[in-house]
């Protein structure tokens, strides 16, 4: 995925000190109805919080 240069500081700091809680997903290349489906296939083991 490319990333803009002034997003890039940001996505650094995302994907490197940010917590990996929940279901982290990259849609900047999904329809809508591609996200859903990801979200459905995965969501249940995936995307817990807590025990």
């Amino acid at each position: 995925m490319a990333v803009s240069a002034e997003a890039g500081p940001l996505d650094a700091v995302l994907r490197e000190r940010t917590p990996r809680l929940g279901l982290w997903l990259d849609t900047s290349e999904q329809t809508p109805e591609e996200t859903v489906e990801e979200i459905l296939a995965r969501a249940w083991t995936e995307a817990r919080v807590g025990g």
